[in-house]
Formats: structure tokens, C-alpha cells, sequence
């Protein structure tokens, strides 16, 4: 009987250290997906202040070649 408690202890420790480690990672984890949220946030960020002058360059761009193929 004294046997299988000390089993069943051991048993109950290295389940609580699996616990701990699951925990570390998830919360690593949720610390990588904030960050990589941040970046997000800015390319977006970015994008929409150069997406008007960009499709203004390219659209002169392709009337330049239109009028070029045609002639």
C-alpha cells in the first residue's frame, strides 16, 4: 500500500512539472502572437499611407505603356 501511494506521488510530481512546462510554453507563446499582432498592426499601418501614392505611380506607369504600345 505504502508502495503504490509513493508511486501514485511520483506520478502526480511529474505530472505537475508537465503542467508547468505546458504553462511556460503557452505563455511564451501568447507573448510571440502579441508581437507578431504589433507587426501586423504596422504593415497594415504602412501600407495604407503608401497604397494612394503607389497606385498613382502605377497607373501613370501604365498609361505611359499603353500609349507607347499603341504607337
Amino acid at each position: 500500500m505504502e508502495n503504490t501511494l509513493s508511486e501514485i506521488c511520483s506520478k502526480l510530481d511529474s505530472i505537475d512539472k508537465k503542467i508547468d512546462e505546458l504553462n511556460s510554453k503557452i505563455n511564451q507563446n501568447s507573448k510571440d502572437c502579441e508581437r507578431m499582432t504589433s507587426h501586423i498592426t504596422f504593415i497594415e499601418t504602412v501600407y495604407e499611407h503608401v497604397k494612394n501614392p503607389m497606385m498613382f505611380i502605377v497607373n501613370r506607369i501604365n498609361k505611359i505603356s499603353y500609349r507607347n504600345s499603341l504607337t
